[in-house]
C-alpha cells in the first residue's frame, strides 16, 4: 500500500470551473477558476516530492484510493472531492 498525502483544504468540482463569454465564437466556454488552478499546482508540487521521496514509478492499471477529508461542515457531496485528487494524481503521473 502506497500512502500519499495533499495537505490542503479540499478544492470540490463546483468551484473549479466558471463558465466566460468568449466573443469570437459568440459562445459560453468553461475554464478552470483561479483557485481551481493555484489548488492543482500546490497539489502535484506536494506529489511530485512524495514520488521522488518514496522513488515511485506511474502505477497504471486498477487502483483503489481512500480519503480522509476533513469538512467544516456536513454539508455537500463527499465525491465531488475524487475529482481533484484523482486529477492531481494523474497529472503528476503517480497514476495512469
Amino acid at each position: 500500500m502506497i500512502r500519499l498525502t495533499i495537505d490542503l483544504r479540499p478544492m470540490p468540482t463546483t468551484n473549479m470551473e466558471m463558465s466566460i463569454y468568449n466573443p469570437k465564437t459568440k459562445r459560453n466556454m468553461v475554464v478552470k477558476t483561479q483557485d481551481a488552478r493555484n489548488w492543482m499546482k500546490r497539489a502535484e508540487a506536494i506529489l511530485e516530492v512524495q514520488k521522488m521521496q518514496l522513488k515511485l514509478h506511474t502505477i497504471e492499471g486498477p487502483v483503489a484510493m481512500s480519503m480522509d477529508v476533513w469538512r467544516g461542515m456536513n454539508a455537500g457531496d463527499l465525491g465531488n472531492f475524487y475529482k481533484g485528487v484523482e486529477d492531481a494524481l494523474q497529472k503528476s503521473q503517480i497514476v495512469r
